[in-house]
């Protein structure tokens, strides 16, 4: 019997890792074959890199079958055509087939540029990155695109799932136009799915958003979040930015001299449509061993495997499964495998919370980080090291300690000689490696490594719990919050009076009793002795009332607008705690925000304070420059410390509202639909306003107050039945029993005035409340007017802020250069600096303001 064959479906990144990794765990006990379509490896991730021939094609590619050879392993490039999985057969593409014993599917993606009309290279009107041929088309058009420049469009369409290569491409063209001098000349729009850039079909890493709308915002690029591409025509991209429900916002034409959109991915024909292998978008079924349930032979990684989203989203998005997962993935399986050729069960579990450092040097470090809360040290993010290895060797990470040691050093402001740059967060223990200038990276089969920071972090950045939206806050306050409680009951309790008044006009039945003990001495009479006695009676009374005079009707409808009154009221705390929450989710969004930006800016002060002093002592400016920096350096200290207070009260805020603890949370959304004129949005407010609701219900229960006064002059009338028994009452053995049927009246004639006097304080009642009802009508209008005013005031003032924070950044990053070159005084700079940041502020607050106006809007609507 011969050995067991394990075959390698694909030979990109993850085929040819899992090759290498398979060959070495089964240590001869089977022999492993890699099926590709091709006979080159191609170094996917500097695709991007050959797209503006900062890298030639060549330099990225390596002749796979003296590789494998070497390392003997099968190999073939005939391609598969199907897997046929019932069969245990692969069928290739020129007719065989081989049969295997294990398969490992790690085909990548199939691109659908073609669910998009105009989209893709082939035919269509944009480029693509996705492989090494079509960025090396991507790189002619491009030469020809800088003889003629014009707007620039980059993205990722609906449904994509890798978006790093996206922003880093985005960079890429930015820096490329800068050294050609044209990026003056070239607008350039950042097109996503994404419902707000960072999210990276993850729901943000760390603190990608703010890092990345601040890369953006100063390199100028603008962008469209939850966009849907629906067409792609020659020079121009037509776009759907679409709201949190769904709906259209705003469509946009985006023309382009030069575009390039990931496209959407879904498996490869030969894997997809086979029943329990792969979803309906032919991705891999596999559990937590990397291993199909259905085809317990069959294992997958990377792209081609199916997971589900981390949430939805108004547009499409996918989850990236690309770079440094793929690392893990073809180690669990290569260790399962190994397992399961000892006649054991598969225990190895992949990882995605790997990223890459380099130190400079061919080695690499895999750095395995642990889930974390907002309060871990940067230091306890590494939780261990999954490997490092050479060009021709494994070494322990613990050889390397300049490697290890650097990773919490990293969080610090990073500048480089003359020029500033931001603060990089204390997020993740690894920030970003420098490349040491002049030394190339060694690439070789066994690990190849990307270099760009943005590709290393994003791709190997951990899936993170789910960031918890506005919708869920607010969810979670419903259920929370003690003020609803009480509404409730307060509701219970009113309905509970209903039910009392209705009562008053019901029959009644009562049983009453006496028993006792003694001795009875009749003192002769009747001749009768004195004796010892249990004297004891009963009596039942059934009454049903007949006539009240309205006192019944009366009590019962002021019951009702009783209830109607705790109803009001209990959805008015709702609508209160629907609003205090928007503003707490606002706010703790706002504070860390202005936590980030102060950050930023500290950090800039201080490094603006340490040129200054170098200057002053090299005698290039006068002390006054260094006094002022230190002033602004102060000033945005104590600014930070400020925002920083108001972070922490923010989040008790909120966590007092929702009972959340407010570790993650997504951006504020767009606004929910509010009425399109005033008209409309009185008119909702006057029919459900819930304090307006309230003041009526008030004026009903007084009117019906004022019936149930006037009944107080009426009779009253009804029936009854009695029924009485007694014993040894009156003398030893005295038995007596009756029953009596009847009508009972009272009619109180004469009340010493307590009537009128009663009569006359619930007519003043009614009057007090319905003066009430017409002020709670008049206020609700000034309300709702102003309200409405407000919501359409926060939505122009966001976009103004928006642009102001814009402008701003642009200012500074002028008034930099100038200073650098000596054209403005570096109190310009000081100005700047402090201006960009209150925009971005401003900015920040404009979009809380936004949401709580709508919130509040719809509150006095009664929505």
């Amino acid at each position: 019997m011969g050995k067991p064959l394990i075959v390698v479906l694909g030979a990109g990144l993850g085929g040819t890792i899992a090759s290498y990794e398979i060959k070495a765990a089964v240590k001869g006990r089977a022999d492993v074959m890699t099926v590709s379509d091709t006979d080159t490896y191609s170094f996917v991730p500097s695709n991007p890199w050959v797209a503006v021939r900062w890298r030639e094609p060549e330099a990225i590619q390596i002749d796979l079958p003296p590789v494998f050879a070497k390392k003997k392993i099968g190999f073939t490039s005939i391609g598969a055509r199907r897997v046929h999985a019932s069969k245990k057969c692969l069928e290739l593409n020129d007719g065989s087939s081989i049969n295997y014993d294990y398969l490992v599917i790690s085909t990548g993606p199939d691109l659908a540029f073609d669910e998009i009309e105009g989209l893709g290279p082939h035919g269509g009107h944009t480029v693509s990155v996705c492989q090494t041929a079509h960025a090396a088309a991507a790189a002619d058009k491009f030469d020809a695109f800088v003889e003629n420049p014009g707007p620039i469009v980059i993205g990722a369409v609906q449904g994509a799932s890798c978006y790093g290569p996206a922003y880093e491409f985005a960079l890429i063209l930015d820096t490329e136009l800068r050294k050609r001098k044209i990026r003056d000349k070239v607008p350039m729009t950042f097109v996503t799915a994404e419902p707000y850039i960072g999210h990276l079909g993850l729901d943000g890493v760390g603190d990608t958003k703010s890092l990345l709308e601040s890369e953006l915002r100063d390199r100028h690029i603008k962008w469209i979040t939850n966009a849907r591409v629906t067409r792609v025509e020659h020079d121009v991209m037509h776009v759907d930015e679409v709201g949190e429900d769904g709906a259209v916002r705003k469509a946009h034409d985006l023309p382009f001299g030069f575009s390039m959109m990931l496209p959407a991915f879904r498996g490869v024909p030969a894997v997809s449509n086979i029943e329990g292998l792969t979803n309906p978008r032919g991705f891999v079924i596999v559990d937590r061993h990397q291993r199909n349930p259905a085809f317990p032979e069959i294992f997958a990684l990377g792209v081609c495997v199916a997971i589900p989203p981390t949430g939805p989203t108004p547009v499409p998005v996918g989850v990236p499964k690309t770079g440094f997962m793929i690392e893990s993935m073809a180690t669990a399986i290569a260790a399962n495998l190994s397992l399961i050729l000892d006649g054991k069960e598969p225990t190895a579990e992949a990882t995605w919370n790997a990223v890459c450092a380099r130190d400079g040097h061919p080695q690499v470090a895999f750095l395995i980080l642990k889930e974390r809360s907002e309060t871990d040290d940067s230091r306890s993010c590494r939780d261990g090291v999954c490997r490092l290895r050479g060009a021709a060797r494994h070494r322990p990470v613990a050889d390397h300690a300049s490697l290890v040691d650097r990773a919490h050093r990293l969080c610090r402001p990073q500048h480089a000689a003359g020029e500033l740059h931001r603060l990089l967060p204390r997020r993740h223990a690894v920030q970003g490696i420098r490349h040491p200038s002049g030394d190339s990276l060694q690439m070789t089969l066994k690990r190849a490594i990307p270099f760009p920071l943005l590709a290393c972090l994003l791709a190997g950045a951990s899936l993170p719990a789910r960031a918890t939206t506005l919708q869920e806050a607010i969810a979670a306050a419903m259920s929370h919050a003690p003020e609803i409680e009480a509404a409730r009951a307060d509701t219970d309790a009113a309905d509970a009076r209903i039910r009392e008044a209705r009562g008053q006009g019901l029959p009644s039945a009562t049983l009453s009793g006496t028993i006792g003990h003694g001795r009875l001495d009749p003192q002769g009479f009747f001749g009768l002795p004195a004796a010892n006695v249990t004297p004891r009676a009963a009596q039942l009374t059934i009454e049903q009332p007949l006539f009240l005079g309205g006192r019944v009707s009366a009590g019962i409808a002021q019951a009702k607008a009783g209830s109607e009154a705790a109803r009001a009221g209990e959805t008015m705390t709702r609508s209160q705690i629907v609003v205090a929450t928007v503003q707490a989710y606002g706010n703790v969004l706002t504070t860390r925000r202005m936590v980030a930006l102060y950050g930023q800016m500290v950090a800039q002060m201080e490094e603006i304070e340490r040129q200054a002093r170098l200057r002053f002592k090299a005698g290039e400016s006068p002390s006054t420059d260094v006094a002022q920096a230190t002033a602004r350096l102060a000033e945005a200290q104590a600014a930070l410390e400020n925002a920083r207070g108001l972070a922490v009260s923010a989040d008790a805020r909120f966590t007092n509202l929702t009972g959340l603890a407010p570790r993650a949370l997504q951006p504020i959304p767009a606004s929910p639909a509010l009425p399109a004129s005033l008209d409309e949005a009185l008119d909702s407010a006057r029919a459900n306003n819930p304090a307006l609701a309230q003041a009526e219900a008030a004026l009903d229960a007084a009117q019906a107050g004022t019936r149930g006064a006037r009944a107080e002059r009426l009779p009253m009338i009804g029936a009854f039945a009695e029924g009485a028994s007694v014993r040894d009452q009156f003398f030893p053995d005295y038995r007596s029993d009756g029953a009596t049927i009847g009508v009972r009246a009272r009619w109180q004639i004469f009340a010493g005035g307590r009537v009128s006097a009663k009569i006359t304080e619930s007519d003043s009642a009614a009057r007090a409340a319905d003066a009430r009802v017409r002020a709670a009508r008049s206020a609700v209008d000034e309300q709702t007017i102003s309200a409405f005013s407000a919501a359409r005031a926060a939505s122009l003032v966001e976009a103004a802020a928006t642009a102001q924070a814009l402008a701003a950044a642009q200012a500074r990053d002028s008034v930099r250069h100038e200073v650098r070159v000596g054209m403005k005084p570096q109190l310009d700079l000081l100005d700047a600096e402090r201006e960009a940041t209150a925009a971005a502020v401003n900015e920040t607050r404009s979009q809380s303001d936004r949401i709580v106006a709508a919130y509040r809007l719809l509150a006095l609507m009664g929505r």
